[in-house]
């Protein structure tokens, strides 16, 4: 009888082994307490929601926001969340960025140590990569896909070495991906832009300014 009982309690510990390890990859949302310091902008507790497109799971807010943007066209310190130069961990908030503009450019792509969504998440979530959003561009993506499903903000704007917001009708959106054009002083600047409620090109940016960062994580 002894021997019954012990196999069915290991019987147990299988089946609950087997459920947590079928538990889904993408929680309805992940909570996090973040500190002032190396990464975060400020001392806040945040709880992002999650959406599941196209076998990604993503955060439908930005890294370091509070809310998510209930249209394309809106923002504000609550929905934008924090800005991140590419290569960078540490996150800004509006008036709070006072780095020296120089040309120190990157040109090796962003890694788990030195994606903020990773530190700040764990792995595996990390910054978009660029083939995700170029597949919404390629996509031709609509406003209402972009807007119910990712929402996404598209007037989070730039900001500037001074800490100033600057560009506020478009979204501007780091990647995780490298991407090199003709100028060496452009290596490694990419980022999705959003304007005017769709998904458009890619373009590319000094690396001087901060961008809103968003994380996922494959299914």
């Amino acid at each position: 009888m002894k021997k019954i009982l012990f196999l069915f309690a290991m019987l147990a510990i299988v089946a609950t082994t087997k459920a947590q390890e079928c538990d889904p990859v993408c929680p309805k949302s992940i909570t996090v307490q973040h500190v002032k310091g190396d990464i975060s902008a400020e001392t806040v507790k945040i709880t992002y929601e999650t959406a599941e497109y196209q076998g990604q799971c993503f955060l439908t807010k930005n890294l370091g926001a509070k809310n998510s943007p209930t249209s394309l066209g809106n923002y504000g310190p609550d929905v934008d969340g924090w800005y991140f130069r590419w290569h960078e961990l540490q996150g800004y908030v509006v008036g709070d960025a006072k780095w020296a503009d120089v040309n120190n450019r990157y040109t090796d792509a962003v890694t788990d140590a030195t994606d903020p969504c990773t530190q700040l998440l764990g792995a595996p979530w990390a910054m978009i990569p660029f083939s995700v959003w170029e597949s919404f561009r390629m996509q031709n993506i609509t406003s209402s896909v972009l807007q119910t499903k990712i929402k996404v903000n598209g007037a989070s704007g730039l900001l500037d070495p001074l800490g100033n917001v600057i560009n506020r009708s478009q979204g501007y959106y780091l990647t995780r991906d490298i991407y090199s054009l003709s100028s060496p002083s452009y290596q490694g600047d990419c980022y999705l832009v959003f304007s005017s409620g769709s998904a458009v090109a890619p373009n590319y940016y000094g690396q001087n300014y901060g961008l809103s960062v968003r994380c996922s994580r494959s299914l």
